[in-house]
């Protein structure tokens, strides 16, 4: 975790397994919710002191989204589909979009779900009872929606990485796709963040580079080291209450 924009960083321990994604309650930034790879989620109401297992859930999940409404629904994006569980995460069920791996889920200011699919972005306006895939009519590097993040502040505007590709930029829901700024000097980005008070300020992991962060909505991008210098990030988050 960070509290200083992430100058420094300090460690909070979980388990020794990989983490796939890490998501935090909108309305209590104590309730934090990680994907692992072998023992599925994990919640934790102290602020990651302290940590348990939620129910079993029967697929790998890679990443989570904690929606306000329906009030705590929790949304994975697994190695089949989008799931959703409505009560803290004791059970799991499936949302309309199964038979295909999604990378990445993110929600919107105005409660749309975006999911990155193998397929490319994929939308749902009924909190997962229907979905659609817009045609980025671009193809190739971005369609693979590896990292999807929506700007909490402008719900039309989208990031999205692939893999091995730059960061792609999105201002009509993912109808179309631009290249950010060429000064993301990282071969994939697993994760994207947008600062929730300030739309400019965005973070974004990378493989063997460390962190990069854009004060510029994504034009422009540095990297902050911490650690050693070719630190495997995969999973920004941050915090809606305590946004630095």
């Amino acid at each position: 975790t960070s509290i200083d924009e992430g100058k420094t960083f300090s460690s909070v321990k979980l388990t020794s397994q990989p983490l796939w994604g890490v998501a935090i309650d909108p309305a209590n930034d104590s309730i934090l919710y990680v994907a692992t790879t072998a023992s599925g989620v994990w919640q934790s109401q102290d602020g990651g002191v302290t940590w348990q297992s939620t129910g079993a859930l029967p697929v790998v999940p890679y990443a989570l989204a904690v929606g306000p409404s329906p009030a705590q629904t929790v949304y994975v994006a697994t190695s089949n589909g989008v799931w959703e569980s409505a009560n803290d995460g004791a059970t799991w069920q499936t949302t309309s979009l199964t038979d295909t791996r999604v990378m990445s889920i993110a929600i919107g200011p105005d409660g749309v779900l975006y999911a990155g699919t193998t397929s490319g972005p994929a939308v749902s306006r009924d909190f997962g009872a229907t979905w659609n895939y817009p045609d980025p009519d671009e193809g190739g590097a971005q369609a693979f929606g590896y990292a999807i993040a929506v700007d909490p502040n402008d719900g039309c505007k989208l990031f999205a990485s692939a893999l091995g590709s730059d960061v792609f930029i999105s201002d009509n829901e993912g109808a179309s796709w631009t290249r950010a700024g060429t000064d993301f000097a990282a071969p994939e980005s697993r994760r994207i963040a947008v600062d929730p008070t300030d739309s400019n300020r965005v973070y974004a992991g990378s493989s063997y580079s460390g962190l990069f962060k854009s004060t510029d909505g994504g034009a422009t991008w540095s990297r902050r080291d911490f650690g050693s210098g070719n630190a495997y990030v995969w999973i920004p988050a941050v915090d809606p209450v305590s946004p630095n």
